[in-house]
Parts: C-alpha cells; structure tokens; sequence
C-alpha cells in the first residue's frame, strides 16, 4: 500500500461498518510509515479531545451520509512552497473539522443522552442541538449563499481586505447523488461537479484536479450548513477562542470571539484573512431546524469593529439549474490538470531561499523566458505575460515569514517597459 491509498482510506480507520480486514491494511501501513502515523495519530488525538464520550449506533444511511461529508474534507495535495499570492490556513484547521464531523457522526441521535460536567440545562440543549441538526440533514436538498465580502474580485477566497470593498459571493450545492457544489465571484469560480474540482480564475487560470474542497479556503465551512454550529465550536475549543451559544424565541446565536493565529512578528499578513486576524463571528440559526439564516464576521483593527462578511441571503430546498454546475471558459483558455500545475520537484529548486526564487522568477519574467518562469508559476495565461513580461528588478528585499502562511514573503521593487500597456 503506498501513501495515497492511504489517505484516501484515513478516515475509513473510525468508521465502524468498514471491512476489519481493510483495517488491518492501513494500519499495518503506519507501522512502517512515519508520515501517515503522524497524521492518523494527530486526527486521532483531536478525536478524543472532543468526544462526549459516549457509543450510538447511527443508522447506515445517516452514517453514509456523513461520512461521505467528511471525506469531501480532505483536500487536494500539495506542496509547501513560498507562493506570495495564495494563503493557507493552518494545519490543524483541517483535521479539526474531519473530528468535528467524526465524532457528529458517532453520537448523533435522537436518543443520545451525553455524559457531561455541564450542568443539565447545558447538556439538554446540546442533545437538542444534535437533534435539530439531524433532521435537517435528512430533509436538506439544496442550499444557496449570497454574502458580501471584503476582498478582491480576483483573488483566493482567503483573502479578506478591511479597507477594501465588498464583492459579492454567491455558493451552491446541491445534496443529490452525486453532490455538487460551486462558489463564485466575479473574478473566480471554483466547482464540484460530482466527479473533479475545477478552478478557474478569469482571464487567468482554469485548473482541474480530483474530488476534494481545495481552493476554497474557510468558505467550505458553508458546504454542510448541518454542521457548522459543531465545526466552529471545535475551532474554538482548539483555538481557545471564546464562545458563547444564546437562546432567544425561535433563534440560536453563537458567537465566536477569536485571536489572530499565526506568527505576527511581521505583520504583513495581519487581518489578510480571518484566522489570520482578531474577528468576532456571528452566526444566527432557526431554533427549529438549526440551520443558518444569517452571519456577520467583524475584524477588529485600530480600535474598530469592521464589518468584512455579511450574508445578504440564505435558502435551503431550492431548485439549482444544472447550468450553474459549469464553468464555461473562454475559447482561448483550456483546463490544464493540477499534477502539471504543481510546482517543479527538481533538485534545482530544492534548498533555495526565497529571495533566489525570487530573482529566478523575475529574471524569467524580463527575459520572458516562460519555461523558467514554469518552475514556479503555471499555468501562464496571456494576461500574466502582458503583466511581467519584461519586467526589470530594481530590489529584492530579505524574505519574511508572517501568520500561519507555510512559505515566504519576498518584497520585491520592480519597474515595466515605459508606455507599455
């Protein structure tokens, strides 16, 4: 068994119904590799820190359900590189969430009672709260999203701008077999169609990979509305983040007050996304049916409280078009597979610094050498060489480390062609 199998199967390892024999498998694998006992030990770990500590028999077709969600969690592989225009969020957030989703679906029912040191009234409205979520998962067809966000139209669906202007983003999905979903702005569409995920980026890029919730960043959360009060529960708890759960008429509210995460020792990716930031989240759900009907995330810089998401609307049982489940390129553009658009492997790019990849990448640029600029930026659109084709350096500055971003920042001063367009 190679690694891929078994990350592809990591998540079978906490499913009950699965084979003991394809157990034995993937964990005779672990005992020979060390990076996949890593991370079944560190998902494992943040399992039992959030398990109630109870056992449920939840029903076979309640179970496939979720944990065809949760392995929609996994995202695509990729590679640590320093990339100034893309933003990561922390490691952990993922596995928090696949725990978040596993433990839902080993004590959801009707008739759980947890054990708790929670007074009663607590552990009665979460039983409540797990009730409520299930019958909206078994009745939930369709869910759509229209939320103004401060960012750029262009950009990663990471990148959040407080000064900036709001853009409109708008999600789908669909829960029919199989499911499908696409989140889009202006300038950016990312979709699953049921069987690959496609980026495109306008005028730019359109990539396709396999199945998986890469290149959306903390947008996926919306993916399973079911599941959200639970998810960002567990973000805080692992976070330490503080939260508060209030009740009123037919309303439940949570709010979340979080600290920025990351290394902030230069600042330069502080309150550039909302892990990356000091952010209160509001989320507002129907008591009935626990699922969301709005939510607001406010920054806090210089002393204010800046409004950077707001949903402007929610609906669930929709019917979707199956037009919206496509993206229609331009006919100069074609899908290139995210295996060619990794970054090179090569012992040429390994043990470098960021201010080399840097001067590698513009001196490419300024000679339009674009085989040379491949290594560390592709696909090349038109758009991109019209942008850095002959672009000279002036200054590479001293490369940075800022948030919980895995690479580098480069600054880098450069100057274009006088009169070029």
């Amino acid at each position: 068994m190679n690694c891929n199998i078994f990350k592809d199967n990591l998540l079978s390892l906490f499913d009950e119904d699965f084979p003991d024999e394809k157990k034995k498998e993937l964990l005779e694998h672990i005992e020979n590799c060390d990076d996949c006992k890593h991370e079944y030990e560190e998902l494992n770990g943040l399992i039992a820190k959030i398990h109630p500590g109870v056992h449920v028999d939840a029903s076979k077709e309640l179970k496939a359900r979720i944990m065809d969600q949760f392995k929609m969690e996994i995202p695509m592989k990729t590679k640590e590189v320093p990339n100034p225009i893309k933003f990561r969020l922390p490691k952990w957030t993922k596995y928090a969430a696949v725990a978040a989703i596993i433990v839902t679906a080993l004590i959801i029912s009707p008739f759980v009672k947890w054990s708790s040191v929670n007074s009663s009234g607590e552990v009665s409205a979460a039983n409540n709260i797990f009730d409520r979520s299930i019958a909206a998962m078994m009745s939930l067809k369709s869910v759509y999203y229209n939320l103004d966000i401060r960012t750029l139209e262009q950009d990663n669906f990471e990148l959040i701008l407080p000064e900036g202007e709001f853009v409109k983003n708008e999600i789908w999905k669909s829960f029919a077999t199989p499911e499908k979903w696409k989140i889009a702005k202006s300038g950016r569409e990312v979709l699953m169609d049921g069987e690959s995920l496609y980026l495109y980026v306008k005028d730019n890029m359109a990539i396709k990979s396999g199945k998986g919730t890469g290149f959306v960043e903390w947008l996926k959360i919306f993916l399973d509305p079911t599941l959200i009060m639970e998810t960002e529960k567990s973000f805080a708890q692992n976070d330490k983040a503080q939260y508060t759960i209030e009740e009123k008429d037919n309303k439940t509210v949570l709010t979340i007050k979080a600290q920025a995460l990351g290394n902030f020792k230069n600042d330069y990716m502080l309150n550039k996304t909302i892990t990356g930031s000091n952010n209160t989240r509001i989320y507002t759900f129907n008591k009935t049916t626990n699922l969301l009907e709005s939510m607001q995330i406010y920054i806090h810089k210089n002393n204010q409280d800046i409004l950077v998401v707001d949903s402007k609307e929610i609906k669930y049982n929709l019917e979707i078009p199956d037009e919206i489940f496509t993206i229609k390129l331009p006919e100069s553009m074609r899908w290139t597979d995210a295996k060619l658009a990794e970054y090179s492997n090569s012992k040429e790019l390994k043990n470098i610094t960021g201010e080399q990849v840097a001067k590698m990448f513009f001196e490419g640029c300024e000679n339009q050498d674009w085989e040379k600029v491949k290594k560390f930026y592709h696909p090349i659109s038109d758009a991109v060489k019209e942008v850095y084709g002959g672009v000279k350096i002036i200054r590479i500055g001293k490369a940075f480390k800022s948030g919980s971003y895995p690479g580098v920042f480069c600054p880098v001063r450069s100057k274009t062609e006088i009169g070029r367009n």
